[in-house]
């Protein structure tokens, strides 16, 4: 594993909700209809997201985070959501990651590589 994916593992893990709070207010900012669910239960979601997202980085099993997307979306679409409510918020994640990792990292051009 190179040093970009395992510094990614270990801030994905480290700062887990300190990007699922960013993230929740940002997706909320974009698409206002996520302001609609109460903070913790979206920031879990989220998490849960990351964490996925950290097993595929280690193990390259995209499964777990596959469906966990597909049973976010199921239930999100039974309340009212859309396709382009979630295309919308999924804008979210990436600068709140970029910011986290470079505020976390020493240097700024390994933090861009994870």
């Amino acid at each position: 594993m190179d040093d970009a994916r395992q510094l990614g593992i270990r801030l994905l893990s480290e700062h887990r909700a300190r990007i699922a709070r960013g993230v929740r207010r940002l997706g909320a900012r974009l698409e206002p209809k996520f302001e609609s669910l109460p903070a913790e239960v979206s920031e879990a979601s989220i998490a849960g997201f990351l964490r996925d997202v950290e097993h595929f980085l280690r193990t390259e099993d995209a499964e777990p985070l596959a469906s966990t997307v597909r049973a976010t979306v199921r239930l999100r679409r039974h309340v009212g959501f859309t396709a382009s409510d979630f295309a919308v918020y999924s804008h979210a994640y990436l600068p709140v990651i970029r910011r986290v990792f470079l505020q976390a990292s020493e240097l700024p051009l390994p933090a861009l590589r994870a």
